[in-house]
């Protein structure tokens, strides 16, 4: 037996030798294609390729002779040699580009499935690898709060296409450490990534000296507590979208917290932001608000470019909560803003407004350009809730003709009039065909109620009962993807059916939430018996939601008067849209009084302990 078992070695080695010897020493390695098919988190030798172990390979952390059978099959150059799998592109890993793909009967496009991961996942450090979803239906996601984003990237010229990456409390996918030529997503259809929930971390994020000539395109990116993209401490010559339709990002729906693109840090210049819709639907029609700015471009960030002079590079920059362009901080200077539209729809012939400002400049930027004299170079920056332009005390800008002003005093650029043309009917995308699944319709709840009609869109509301997440939003079930509520200055958040990835307790009266509706719906909602005469609430420095509890009708300034001197704004969602208040500016403040249950939002300055009353 031991006679034979090494004649069996001998052969083996024998036949790998002269494979190597076959194999001209001057042909350059093919590509090597890796398929996942199972949905399991492991890197164990058994019957299954997992994405984890496919990404070892990827990165030369596993090797070819040590797959099973079964795994030695999903690797494309691979052959199962007597004993061990060997290939005859060797290594694999370093110095060869892999493309790792997904098995359809696993991850069938109709039926996606999760790949839930542990930790994270390897770093993509060898350069030239894929990873590869399209045409399949692929979600990879966390479940531990761990903080590096699912898909960290440090090489050269890797692509993330066609997935779902989604609960990535460090982000989706990270560029960092001088990476280059990056592509996260693709201009064709099906290759871009839709990107949610991604946690604490900003969705996608390049960053660091070196880390320059990635692009951003095609991905649908949503529904985080960070900002949808970030490009920083020195990064550059970056792209986020692209001048074809398919180059198009939506980045949309973050939450109160996050923004849509920031490019900011001294040496972070040269990027290019354009041809994509930040604020508003995947049609440019309707807003999907993200909290705070479109675009925020600051602390001593230069030299980047929002827009650009043909069609294809005009960014939607539209339904925001607040600024939709903010250039702010010492430094930033040589920015340029130019062929968007701001404060509009996709077509500049309705209002989607921003809750504050088009564009503001101020906080010491210097010497930015807004608009141009070149055809095509020129905003349509309109229907904003407050200026179009505006350019604090401390901050210059160049005007469309080129000319640059200090200011000594802020400038106020107006809105200009507009008068809509006829909008033409969209055309409907088609959509997939299949049995919607039941939706079961909620028992109204006995005794005193309120009703509320939300469409599809952001809403902030108050809760008047007292209940478990999933009891207070059965009313929309079905129609709603996530819940989000401020709690002692951070979020918790409730997503239908995913108690994985869900961390919001029980809700009280009077506790406020955001959720994202996305078909309209009628709530109804019960009147929990008031207890008590008054209510005290700690609030620290930062965003607080909270629901008004006192009497019908009290004015904004009576509302807040308990935070008076520590807080800087206030917001309301409204069948009107968003209403603000600033104490002490009536000339900008359009909030009306407040009713029991209506939801707000207050930015706090200082640590403030408010007492409010409780009506009957």
């Amino acid at each position: 037996m031991k006679r034979l078992a090494l004649m069996l070695l001998l052969v083996a080695a024998l036949a790998t030798s002269v494979g190597l010897l076959l194999r001209p020493a001057t042909q350059a390695s093919p590509d090597v294609a890796i398929t996942v098919n199972s949905t399991a988190d492991t890197n164990t030798r058994d019957s299954v390729m997992t994405l984890r172990e496919a990404m070892l390979m990827a990165t030369g952390d596993l090797a070819v002779a040590d797959l099973s059978f079964e795994e030695c099959q999903q690797v494309s150059s691979a052959e199962w040699s007597l004993l061990y799998c060997w290939s005859p592109v060797f290594p694999i890993g370093s110095g060869t580009a892999e493309t790792i793909v997904f098995d359809t009967s696993v991850f069938p496009p109709v039926s996606p499935a999760t790949i839930t991961l542990g930790s994270a996942l390897p770093t993509l450090n060898t350069g030239g690898d894929t990873v590869d979803g399209t045409s399949t239906g692929v979600i990879v996601g966390y479940t531990p709060q761990i903080l590096s984003p699912c898909f960290d990237i440090t090489s050269d010229n890797n692509t993330i296409k066609g997935l779902e990456i989604n609960g990535c409390y460090g982000g989706a996918v990270g560029i960092r450490g001088g990476a280059e030529g990056n592509t996260v997503g693709g201009s064709s259809p099906g290759e871009g990534n839709v990107m949610s929930h991604g946690g604490e971390g900003d969705v996608v994020e390049i960053s660091g000296s070196g880390t320059d000539a990635n692009v951003v395109k095609g991905n649908y990116i949503h529904s985080n507590h960070g900002n949808g993209v970030v490009i920083g401490s020195g990064a550059r010559d970056n792209t986020v979208g692209g001048s074809n339709p398919g180059d198009r990002n939506v980045i949309s729906g973050q939450t109160i917290s996050g923004g849509g693109v920031a490019i900011a840090g001294s040496g972070t210049r040269g990027n290019v932001v354009k041809g994509n819709y930040i604020g508003t639907d995947p049609s440019g029609t309707s807003p999907l608000s993200n909290g705070q700015w479109g675009v925020f471009i600051t602390s001593g960030a230069q030299d980047n470019t929002i827009g650009g002079s043909s069609p294809g590079d005009r960014n939607v920059i539209s339904g925001n909560l607040q600024e939709g362009v903010f250039i702010s901080g010492s430094g930033t200077t040589g920015n340029v803003v130019r062929g968007n539209y701001i404060g509009t729809n996709a077509s500049g012939t309705a209002g989607l407004p921003n809750g504050a400002q088009g564009v503001a400049i101020g906080v010491g930027a210097q010497d930015n350009t807004i608009g141009g004299t070149g055809a095509g170079e020129g905003n349509l920056i309109a229907y904003n809730e407050d200026d179009g332009v505006w350019v604090y005390s401390d901050a210059t800008a160049t005007d469309a003709a080129g000319n640059t002003s200090e200011f000594s005093t802020p400038m106020a650029v107006p809105e200009p009039t507009l008068t809509p043309s006829p909008t033409p009917s969209p055309t409907a995308s088609p959509t997939a065909t299949g049995t919607p699944s039941p939706t079961a319709t909620p028992t109204p709840p006995a005794g005193p109620t309120r009703t509320l009609q939300w469409a599809p869109g952001w809403h902030n509301a108050a809760w008047s009962g007292a209940s478990t997440p999933a009891e207070v939003f059965a009313c929309a079930a079905g129609k709603y993807a996530a819940a989000y509520r401020l709690v002692n200055g951070s979020w918790e958040r409730y997503f239908p059916d995913r108690p994985d990835i869900s961390n919001m307790g029980p809700l009280a009266p009077y506790d406020a939430f955001l959720i994202l509706i996305t078909q309209p719906v009628t709530c109804t909602m019960p009147v929990a018996v008031a207890s008590g005469s008054s209510r005290t609430l700690q609030w620290g420095v930062g965003w607080q939601n909270a629901g008004w509890s006192g009497a019908d009708g009290t004015p904004p300034e009576q509302a807040f008067a308990c935070a008076a001197g520590n807080y800087a704004a206030a917001y309301r969602f409204t069948d009107a849209g968003l209403e603000r208040y600033f104490p002490g500016r009536p000339d900008i403040s359009n909030m009306g009084p407040l009713n029991k249950y209506d939801a707000f939002l207050i930015l706090v300055t200082a640590p403030v302990s408010c007492t409010m009353a409780i009506a009957p």
